[in-house]
């Protein structure tokens, strides 16, 4: 789960030493806010902060070997699509709980993320196709060659076979 950081919000969950997935911590949205559990829900904080009022988050992913890393994604025109945390939503310091990393990516609605912990790559499902943010850029590109401008509702990532299926909408 990378470099442990105490969280005060859960001041009684210690560093247990794991390196994959957590099953203790949980991320959940209604759409509007965002709470995050680190002992297996019987305490929820709210970790909205940055992006509360601006509604219509669809999707809310975590980094499977960073418990504290997530993305969360909006169905919405108007930029602000894309968040990243790295600490679970808590602001620490100067820094925020959640940052927009929509930068150049085109005004759509974003349906869907799916994150590629082999290189940090993000790829987002919108209502243009997909969309790749490589790993420690801050430029979008559009991805799959071929690929009609069509609503991508839903990507799933198979590692094994290094292969990224879209659910369209409207075409095959």
């Amino acid at each position: 789960q990378g470099t442990f950081v105490g969280d005060p919000g859960f001041a009684q969950v210690v560093d247990k030493g794991s390196n994959t997935y957590d099953p203790d911590t949980i991320y959940i949205t209604d759409g509007n806010s965002v709470y995050v559990t680190k002992n297996q829900g019987q305490a929820w904080v709210d970790r909205t902060n940055e992006v509360a009022g601006l509604g219509g988050i669809v999707d809310l992913i975590v980094d499977p070997t960073n418990r504290d890393h997530a993305y969360l994604v909006r169905s919405q025109f108007g930029g602000q699509q894309v968040w990243e945390t790295t600490t679970a939503g808590l602001p620490v310091g100067a820094n925020p709980g959640w940052t927009d990393i929509t930068n150049d990516l085109p005004n759509f609605p974003v349906w869907k993320a799916v994150y590629d912990p082999r290189n940090g790559n993000l790829y987002v499902g919108t209502d243009e196709g997909v969309y790749l943010l490589p790993g420690g850029s801050a430029n979008w590109q559009r991805f799959g060659s071929g690929m009609p401008n069509v609503q991508v509702r839903d990507l799933e990532l198979n590692l094994t076979t290094n292969n990224l299926p879209a659910g369209t909408y409207g075409r095959c």
